[in-house]
């Protein structure tokens, strides 16, 4: 495969990714943030035309979400996609967490809401906001009460901005449907032990 429009991108990153990325939720290739953006970078390597470049933490000064001036402020998005062939236009960025808990936005005491104001900052500034034509914020979790439908018509109703996408990946359901919550507890210690190696200390 050979992505050549940013449109295109939108469409795989709703769809295809959205497949491979509970893939490696659920098998244990992500254990965090820090994984889950590894995996992206991967997966849209492998489909991008080479006119895309990908990176991670970029550094944006000029701009902040706190109430004083943005001189000598910076944002660092986790990931974001410039196209060389547009003058090295900023085209897709993307904000991502993972919440290790058994919860979900809004219930959780994990922070999402610094994410949702950077998100806001990025797509509204009038030189970034010119060049972006969408930014993703990709939300994994774990929770057997909210589903990923209604997590994301949630928080694109915070977002509240038609350049906002939500990627909401829930490790307790299937592509369709839901595991039991035997095989959900079964998962949540397998996992657990694939990212925790105990080599000394009591037992």
């Amino acid at each position: 495969m050979n992505i050549t429009t940013t449109e295109h991108i939108v469409r795989f990153c709703e769809a295809r990714m959205v497949d491979l990325l509970r893939i490696d939720w659920v098998s244990g290739k992500i254990a965090n943030e820090r994984d889950c953006e590894h995996r992206i970078y991967h997966h849209l390597t492998n489909v991008l035309d080479r006119k895309y470049i990908i990176n991670s933490n970029v550094t944006i000064s000029g701009i902040t979400t706190r109430r004083k001036s943005a001189t000598g402020s910076f944002l660092m998005p986790d990931l974001t996609i410039i196209d060389q062939d547009q003058r090295q236009r900023m085209r897709l960025l993307f904000e991502l967490k993972l919440d290790p808990h058994s919860s979900a936005f809004p219930e959780t005491t994990f922070n999402v809401k610094s994410d949702f104001k950077k998100l806001k900052k990025y797509i509204t500034n009038p030189i970034l906001g010119g060049q972006l034509e969408y930014c993703f914020f990709v939300y994994l979790y774990k929770c057997p009460k909210w589903s990923e439908c209604s997590i994301s018509d949630l928080i694109l109703k915070k977002l509240n901005h038609r350049k906002l996408k939500v990627i909401a990946i829930n490790r307790y359901q299937k592509k369709i449907g839901w595991y039991s919550e035997l095989e959900q507890l079964e998962m949540d210690s397998r996992l657990k032990a694939l990212s925790t190696f105990r080599v000394g200390g009591s037992n």
